[in-house]
């Protein structure tokens, strides 16, 4: 039996429409790793939606709210969606709670982030970097080197360091109830970990499985911890 895999899904206006949307990419990952996806849009009212999933992915998207983590926004920010926002914390705070694997990607690891109590940096050029940390190459190709923990979640699944793309503004900046196990070379967080499989990385692996297939194995864990808690 595949186990029910929630990919929350994105909301904004497009062409004068409001519109819910999730990139194919992420469907077909979970697919392959043997899960079923079931897309659920933001709302307030997850009860219903925790019933009937196994786990939860968090894809990537747009910038969140600043008020989320007690800051104003400043210069750098992009555009914020507020009502996905209040959806994916709700969901997320729902599901640490009922203890189901998580699996968050780019905005979806910083929304994990910022539901720990965590906060981001709002643009990444606050923090004087010279890495540019949204790339130029084709989206699957890797962009900069990441060292990982020893002995963690992540070097399970990948080793001690890789290569990955990198299409982001916005970072961790203080990680509260998490464990960081992955670092840029500019020292930025590149993934956390916390109780269980709640797994959060910053690069987006479902674009790089059809040439990295290691990237691969993050999606096979994660659907075998759904399995594993049927």
């Amino acid at each position: 039996m595949r186990p029910r895999i929630g990919i929350l899904t994105g909301l904004g206006n497009w062409e004068q429409r409001e519109r819910f949307f999730v990139n194919c990419s992420y469907v077909q990952a979970i697919w392959a790793a043997g899960g079923l996806p079931l897309l659920i849009p933001p709302t307030d009212d997850v009860a219903a939606y925790l019933e009937i999933i196994d786990g939860l992915l968090l894809p990537g998207g747009v910038d969140l709210d600043p008020s989320l983590y007690g800051e104003e926004p400043r210069l750098g920010i992009e555009r914020i969606e507020p009502r996905w926002d209040r959806g994916e914390q709700a969901l997320l705070a729902a599901a640490l709670e009922a203890k189901l694997p998580l699996f968050g990607i780019c905005r979806g690891m910083q929304a994990l982030v910022v539901a720990m109590g965590g906060k981001l940096y709002q643009d990444l050029a606050q923090t004087g970097t010279e890495l540019a940390h949204r790339q130029s190459a084709p989206p699957q190709d890797p962009w900069h080197q990441i060292r990982i923990g020893e002995g963690s979640l992540l070097s399970s699944l990948l080793g001690d360091e890789c290569r990955v793309n990198s299409f982001h503004h916005q970072g961790a900046k203080k990680v509260v109830g998490l464990t960081p196990i992955a670092w840029s070379p500019d020292n930025l967080v590149e993934a956390v970990v916390g109780e269980g499989f709640v797994l959060g990385v910053q690069w987006h692996p479902e674009l790089m499985i059809g040439q990295h297939p290691e990237q691969f194995k993050l999606f096979q864990g994660f659907v075998e911890a759904a399995r594993n808690a049927l």
